[in-house]
């Protein structure tokens, strides 16, 4: 008894899921501390069975002080033969002068065979950073109360720089006027702004005439440069609750009587003095 050739069905023979880097960078490459670092890196599957559950090990630095912002995706499901895939990370400093490079590889399981994968360690370029400035209003200091029209009004714009590096060329710098009319007397000197060292702050008097009355506010920024002179800008800060009132006057008047006298006879001199009050809106003085 003999048996006639039979064919089997097909096995289709894959090369094993094979992960590797081809790309892994970190941009900008000069950058101040506290500023958002992109390091980005591309993995591919050089075998033609699927790598599943795909993710990376932590994002490792040789630089101090580092802080992660956050990674997308935080995994990949399955990357096919010949695919690629991304994972993006997002980091500051906030520590310099430093130079800094970042390694980590990526993790995975063979689809097919179900064993454990990974990439070599791989490195980026490096990032220089520099202790960056950041300037910042933290006070307004003016008179306290009404002020009349025609007053000159004071105003003390205090900058601090927060952060951790020199500020050049620091101005304080009016932005808006709103409510009642106020006229610029004088502003800070020299005009070119004065430098503020880390942790430093600087003083800017303004001065105003009060040329209307009613409520009245005035909003003031900050403006300078870091050491490689990129501009820096502290948020508006405005003063509020003042008010400009109508100076009071005084109305006089002298009655005298008798209207007719002889001479020796006394004559009363009356004065009379009225206060005419000002009126600002919302208030009656």
């Amino acid at each position: 008894v003999s048996a006639g050739p039979n064919s089997s069905n097909n096995v289709q023979i894959q090369v094993p899921a094979i992960l590797s880097v081809s790309s892994f960078s970190a941009a900008p490459t000069n950058i101040g501390t506290g500023s958002e670092i992109t390091v980005a890196m591309t993995i591919r599957n050089d075998g033609t069975s699927a790598a599943s559950n795909l993710s990376p090990t932590a994002l490792w630095s040789n630089g101090a002080g580092m802080s992660l912002i956050g990674l997308s995706p935080t995994s990949v499901a399955s990357l096919a033969g010949g695919a690629s895939a991304g994972f993006t990370w997002r980091v500051s400093f906030n520590s310099g002068p430093q130079t800094v490079s970042f390694s980590s590889q990526v993790l995975g399981v063979d689809s097919v065979q179900l064993n454990g994968l990974t990439t070599s360690p791989a490195a980026t370029n490096t990032v220089t950073i520099f202790a960056q400035a950041s300037i910042s209003i933290t006070s307004l200091t003016l008179p306290s109360g009404l002020v009349s029209v025609g007053q000159v009004v004071p105003v003390t714009v205090t900058v601090n720089n927060v952060g951790a590096g020199d500020s050049n060329s620091v101005t304080a710098q009016i932005s808006s006027i709103f409510g009642a009319t106020l006229a610029l007397a004088s502003q800070p000197q020299p005009l070119s702004g004065s430098p503020i060292a880390t942790a430093g702050s600087q003083d800017y008097v303004f001065t105003f005439t009060a040329t209307g009355s009613g409520a009245f506010g005035i909003s003031f920024t900050a403006k300078g440069y870091d050491i490689l002179g990129n501009t820096i800008l502290a948020s508006a800060v405005a003063t509020s609750g003042l008010t400009v009132q109508t100076p009071p006057s005084l109305l006089t008047s002298i009655s005298l009587s008798p209207t007719v006298a002889s001479i020796g006879q006394i004559v009363t001199a009356v004065i009379s003095v009225s206060l005419i009050a000002s009126h600002v809106p919302g208030s009656l003085i």
